[in-house]
């Protein structure tokens, strides 16, 4: 991964949230859309800006994530493309589970998607200080279990 810029201020923002635009991450034209997830920095500069994170970095990682969706079984594909992505503060998308579903995927809870995202937080985010989170209302699907988005907690 790209070294971290000594010139960015790495500076604390607000959660930075993504909707899905389908339900087929395989798809380039569903799930995570290429755009940046907003943010309510305003005046201030876009996170990724004051993070070092351009445009093909994310492109990258959100292939990544279209890419490790394709092998998912139909109901954790499904949880896959619905999920948000949260980023530091969070890149989020939200739908409600129900029971059955949420605890099915718990215990699935370590799904390609999520390690694809844990390792591009361990190589890529963390070292910009920011973190990435695979996350449908409440439950988180890469990161630390049972530990809520970082804008919902």
């Amino acid at each position: 991964a790209r070294q971290p810029s000594p010139q960015c201020p790495y500076t604390p923002f607000p959660p930075a949230i993504l909707y899905a635009s389908g339900t087929d991450l395989t798809s380039p034209t569903s799930g995570f859309p290429l755009e940046p997830p907003t943010c309510a920095c305003a005046p201030a500069p876009h996170p990724f800006r004051t993070h070092d994170v351009n445009q093909d970095d994310w492109t990258q990682f959100l292939s990544d994530v279209r890419a490790a969706g394709a092998g998912l079984t139909p109901v954790n594909a499904l949880l896959a493309e619905a999920a948000p992505i949260v980023v530091r503060p969070p890149i989020f998308v939200g739908l409600l589970l129900g029971e059955a579903l949420r605890a099915h995927v718990k215990s699935k809870r370590k799904s390609r998607v999520a390690e694809v995202i844990d390792e591009w937080n361990t190589k890529f985010f963390h070292p910009r200080l920011m973190n990435v989170v695979l996350a449908q209302g409440l439950m988180t699907y890469s990161g630390p279990a049972d530990t809520p988005p970082a804008d919902m907690a």
